[in-house]
This record gives C-alpha cells, structure tokens and sequence, in this order.
C-alpha cells in the first residue's frame, strides 16, 4: 500500500543528486519517495538542488531552485579530504563550510515558498 503524504504549502522536495531524492513536509519528516511520485510532486511543489554551482550547471532538473551546500571549490576541498583522508575528516570539512551557511538557506527556502504562495502562514514555515 502506498502511503499518503499531507500536502500543503509549506513542502519541498530536495535533490541531493539523481538518483535520491527526498521529500520534506511542514512536520520535518524525511521520505523516500519513488520517481513517478517525484515528478507529481514537482508540478506544484519547489524542488531544491543542494549540489554544488557546477554540478547544478552540468545537469539539473527542469525549474529546480539551486541552493547549494557548497561552492564547487568547496566541494573539491571536501572530495579531497574524503579520497585523501577520511571520510569522518571530510564531513567535518563540510559542516565547517555548510554550517555558517545554514540560516541565510533556510531564509532563502522560506523566501521562496513565500513568494509562490503568498498566503501561506507562519505554521507551514516553522
């Protein structure tokens, strides 16, 4: 049986590459969902790319928002220190990089939802 997910104008559906993809509604619940209800999903929902510029560049989603954890330079560090090092050292890398990022993209998110839906209220944000 294929389980229902609520919708409502505070959901976004995440990228993190081809091949996954996730979907997050107002109560902060992470799903996997398959393709066929990713693409329903994508015609009223906004979709995020969190990978970085040049990844977004090379291929992207049709009317996907980029919104990248890391820049592509970024993104080079931490392959580096994750073929190099570790991958422990090379997700610490990261959260130094994504971490001071992390209010100004929940802004934008919210920006975003704001503006293909005005009415939406502060419950749906939270």
């Amino acid at each position: 049986m294929k389980e229902e997910y609520p919708r409502n104008e505070g959901e976004v559906v995440i990228c993190t590459n081809c091949i996954y993809y996730a979907y997050i509604h107002y109560h902060r619940m992470i799903h996997h969902i398959d393709i066929n209800e990713f693409i329903e999903l994508a015609q009223t929902t906004p979709i995020f790319d969190v990978r970085s510029p040049g990844e977004y560049d090379h291929a992207h989603i049709p009317n996907a928002y980029s919104l990248p954890l890391f820049s592509n330079e970024e993104r080079k560090v931490v392959g580096t220190a994750y073929k190099q090092q570790s991958r422990e050292d090379a997700i610490k890398i990261g959260l130094d990089f994504y971490g001071v990022k992390m209010r100004g993209m929940v802004e934008e998110v919210e920006r975003i939802i704001a503006e293909r839906n005005p009415d939406t209220n502060d419950y749906t944000r939270r």
